[in-house]
């Protein structure tokens, strides 16, 4: 069997355990059909046939693929990786929090644009109402409803209320 071949039912063995982690697959029917025929292969197995391949494949493309597929097995088999060796090891890229300059600079940023609104005509800093955010006409039996609602839980409050009132008098 070629890498590309492993790499394909490696992926497809793993996606039995994951829903949705093979969102579509194109390759070889023969290879869908033997991992649907199969008993359910361990995570810890499928860790194990990543490392092995990973070993064959090396550098590029295809092994960054399959170093995916590896930590993804390791986790469901239980390996504990950092969140950002786990987000490198999945995905190539290591996160980093932002410096602190990063967020005076966006604090900057955020205060220009209130100075700017605040600079309106009317003086008055712009406002949106709920309503002009709403597109109309198209739920009406929900607006209809919700409104209804509003109006019953406000009753029921002022109802609460006034027994509550009179009750402690």
């Amino acid at each position: 069997m070629t890498p590309a071949e492993r790499y394909l039912l490696l992926g497809l063995r793993l996606g039995r355990h994951v829903d949705g982690l093979v969102d579509a697959y194109y390759g070889p029917l023969e290879l869908k059909e033997q991992a649907d025929a199969e008993p359910l292969v361990d995570a810890a197995t499928l860790a194990a046939d990543a490392e092995s391949l990973l070993a064959d494949v090396g550098d590029g493309w295809l092994g960054d693929q399959v170093l995916g597929l590896r930590t993804y097995a390791g986790v469901l088999a239980g390996e504990e990786f950092s969140y950002s060796d786990e987000v490198e090891r999945c995905y190539g890229v290591r996160p980093e929090p932002p410096t602190p300059d990063a967020y005076a600079e966006a604090h900057e940023r955020l205060d220009e644009l209130l100075r700017a609104t605040a600079r309106s005509p009317t003086g008055a800093r712009p406002s949106v109402s709920r309503r002009s955010c709403r597109p109309s006409g198209c739920f009406p039996r929900f607006e209809t409803s919700s409104r209804s609602c509003a109006r019953a839980r406000r009753r029921s409050c002022r109802c609460r209320r006034a027994r509550r009132s009179s009750s402690s008098r």
